[in-house]
């Protein structure tokens, strides 16, 4: 398995960000709650349940492992952080409902919503109390709604568009033609595909249009066949770990060259890694396919 960067970064990134506002919030006239507490309680919402429920337990694994360090280092101000899950299970109106609780707790950050359609039902409410918020996808339109109280704390498209698919062609140059597997979960997801494949066309790589993959399949051996019959000679997978494990099989089992398959970051995790076991070697993705 190949791979472009780990996603610590962003928490740690994000955790910077973090203890600036708090340090900034303890310097206030009326300070908020948490700020005047003997720990400090950071509210996160995040997709623990739902069809991409591993996603988001790759997520807390890596916020649990930045919160240790920082309180083996003695926390923040001489205050350890407590992060509280609030789990969206990617539903719009709960993430909404969540954001209700947070405001009622006076929190002066958090993190999440996670993704653009959370951030649509959560963030007015976020924005009426002046609550900074840490996203990890949401996408340009949503900052631009809701800033500067929404900050995005994962690469952008434009970024994603500069990077993705060059480094890969540069390991990969075989590949000549290219289509999409892509499983709408959330807007940005389509979104990074077709910024992606824009970047295949300018160079030089054919593309085709996205066969978009329906949850709930028992056999998702029609869509390796579709994918296969465009002509294609390479593969840009994002669908959830599970389904992306069911199709990298039937692509694998078809002759397709493993350095032809592409994974986003939706389809990588412990889950995938577990359900392709024999599979995924010589694969490709942008996200770390290891926790640590």
């Amino acid at each position: 398995m190949q791979r472009r960067t780990n996603g610590l970064k962003y928490y740690v990134n994000a955790f910077i960000l973090i203890i600036i506002l708090l340090t900034a919030a303890c310097n206030q006239k009326e300070p908020a709650a948490s700020a005047t507490a003997d720990e400090w309680r950071i509210p996160y919402l995040i997709f623990l349940s739902g069809p991409l429920a591993g996603d988001g337990a790759m997520h807390k694994w890596l916020t649990n492992q930045v919160v240790d360090e920082i309180n083996s280092s003695g926390g923040i101000a001489g205050k350890p952080v407590v992060i509280d899950y609030y789990d969206t299970a990617m539903d719009p109106p709960k993430a909404a409902s969540c954001m209700a609780q947070i405001v009622d707790a006076r929190a002066l950050c958090l993190l999440g919503p996670m993704n653009d359609q959370e951030c649509k039902a959560a963030m007015p409410l976020a924005r009426r109390e002046g609550i900074y918020a840490f996203s990890g996808t949401a996408t340009d339109d949503i900052w631009r709604q809701f800033k500067p109280w929404v900050l995005n704390t994962s690469s952008t498209v434009e970024e994603e568009k500069e990077y993705d698919i060059p480094m890969w062609i540069k390991q990969v140059p075989t590949v000549e033609s290219m289509v999409g597997i892509i499983q709408p979960l959330y807007p940005y997801i389509t979104t990074v595909w077709e910024a992606n494949k824009s970047k295949a066309s300018e160079m030089g790589i054919k593309t085709f249009d996205k066969i978009e993959v329906p949850s709930g399949m028992l056999d998702y051996s029609s869509i390796a066949v579709r994918a296969i019959n465009t002509g294609a000679n390479a593969f840009y997978i994002a669908c959830t770990e599970e389904v992306s494990a069911k199709v990298v099989k039937d692509l694998l089992d078809r002759g397709v060259n493993p350095n032809h398959i592409w994974l986003w970051a939706s389809s990588m995790g412990a889950t995938f890694l577990k359900q392709s076991e024999g599979y995924n070697e010589g694969l490709y993705t942008n996200v770390s396919p290891t926790y640590s």
